[in-house]
């Protein structure tokens, strides 16, 4: 009768371990999935921003200020301007 108690508790405690285990498993399995879908989801939230950034990079350049260059004093210095060839009076 010891026997049969001993045996009936063991079964009981594999089959507790064994749906324990598939539990702990199976939700690992499922924060897995749902993971890759969410990094799946970001890839692509900032493929979008990307593209977003470089469409709108090809209309700021018609709004972008040029600013003449501003000479320095070695620029005055120097006098690369030629004299003209032909003088009229």
């Amino acid at each position: 009768m010891v026997e049969i108690l001993s045996d009936m508790t063991m079964v009981w405690v594999t089959v507790i371990m064994t749906v324990l285990v598939v539990a702990a498993f199976t939700k690992a399995n499922v924060l897995m999935i749902e993971w890759e879908l969410r990094a799946s989801w970001k890839r692509q939230h900032i493929r979008i921003d990307d593209h977003a950034e470089w469409n709108s990079s090809l209309i700021q350049p018609s709004s972008k200020q040029y600013r003449p260059k501003i000479p320095s004093l070695i620029d005055h210095k120097k006098n690369d301007d030629e004299d003209p060839i032909l003088v009229v009076f």
